[in-house]
């Protein structure tokens, strides 16, 4: 009788509600399939606050490069892998309708979900990034044309257009808004005017880390004679 080989079975991710996390997923053979243009923008965009508010995620930061993105969120309800299964389906459903071919968008690796266990660590992330553009020495955070949370403040609402590829009419709304949300609600109990003060003193910090590390890219192109590449 033939020797049965064993089903594989995949490592189940251990989620729970409340953790914060930076969340990391690659495209297809690291293509530039999320290169920034309006109508990615907006696809990516889009998906992002739909299914946050659906999935009921805290979202803190993120950044679209040509090839991979960031994001830093609470997941509250434990539902980050629903939230990422229907994020990464939707996109690339809508991203294949855009470019007219159905190439895998994605790529097939798990995404990554380290799991920040502090403020501390939070906030270094949301920098980290924020400054991914410059540190690949494209550009500034501020002028990296693809979505990014650089363009926006803790507390500030983000306002997100149905795209004219993909999604239906019908059955998706023609906006949707979610709040930028401030990292101390993920780690502390406190009352209005202390959450108020904290949340200052969190973008405060954010805002110094980025500069001293965009300073720190500056004067490495500067001391090898080089600039931004661009967008």
């Amino acid at each position: 009788m033939p020797k049965q080989t064993p089903h594989r079975r995949s490592r189940l991710r251990f989620v729970e509600p409340g953790n914060t996390y930076l969340i990391t997923k690659k495209t297809n053979d690291d293509l530039f399939l999320i290169r920034p243009s309006e109508e990615v923008n907006k696809i990516l965009l889009f998906a992002l606050v739909l299914k946050g508010l659906r999935y009921g995620l805290l979202v803190h930061g993120f950044c679209f490069l040509s090839n991979h993105f960031h994001l830093v969120v609470t997941d509250l309800l434990g539902e980050l892998p629903a939230f990422m299964r229907e994020f990464l389906t939707e996109t690339s459903k809508a991203l294949q309708a855009f470019y007219g071919e159905n190439r895998r968008i994605w790529s097939g690796k798990r995404y990554s979900a380290v799991h920040l266990l502090d403020l501390d660590a939070a906030q270094r992330k949301i920098a980290y990034l924020v400054t991914n553009p410059t540190r690949a020495e494209l550009t500034e955070p501020n002028d990296w044309p693809g979505l990014t949370s650089a363009h926006h403040k803790a507390g500030e609402l983000i306002t997100a257009e149905r795209p004219d590829t993909f999604f239906s009419k019908r059955y998706r709304p023609e906006s949707v808004s979610i709040e930028l949300s401030p990292l101390p609600s993920a780690f502390q109990d406190l009352s209005d005017k202390d959450q108020e003060i904290a949340n200052a003193e969190s973008q405060a910090t954010i805002d110094a880390q980025v500069e001293s590390e965009v300073e720190e890219v500056r004067a490495d192109l500067e001391k090898r004679k080089r600039s931004f590449l661009g967008a």
